[in-house]
């Protein structure tokens, strides 16, 4: 998952990006043959290979977060694949229980676990 700030940074340097291909594409327009371009303002255009390696870096997190999560998250699918009238989630390390409020797991009776 994208952070907040990373994603503003991202969407920022697309914008900048837009802008210098509209500027180029006015000072190819306004210019005659003879004239020099200068292209001043194209530092976001040189810089889009750094923000791809960001974006490709923010995708390899993501996937290796849900690879780190994907056996917890598969416990909790076949705890309420076999106990449908509770909800199951972790909560700072610890299984906690969902009917009508939460209960921690070391707080259910022996029969509320087996429930």
């Amino acid at each position: 998952m994208l952070d907040s700030k990373v994603r503003i940074d991202i969407n920022n340097h697309v914008e900048k990006v837009a802008e210098s291909v509209n500027k180029m594409k006015h000072v190819i327009e306004a210019s005659t043959q003879d004239d020099p371009v200068d292209f001043d303002f194209i530092s976001p255009l040189e810089r889009i290979k750094q923000t791809k390696k960001v974006v490709d870096m923010s995708l390899e997190a993501e996937e290796e977060e849900k690879e780190i999560f994907k056996q917890r998250n598969d416990f909790l699918k076949i705890l309420k694949a076999f106990i449908t009238d509770k909800e199951f989630e972790f909560q700072n390390g610890h299984l906690t229980v969902y009917k009508n409020g939460s209960v921690p797991i070391s707080k259910l009776s022996s029969g509320g676990k087996s429930n």
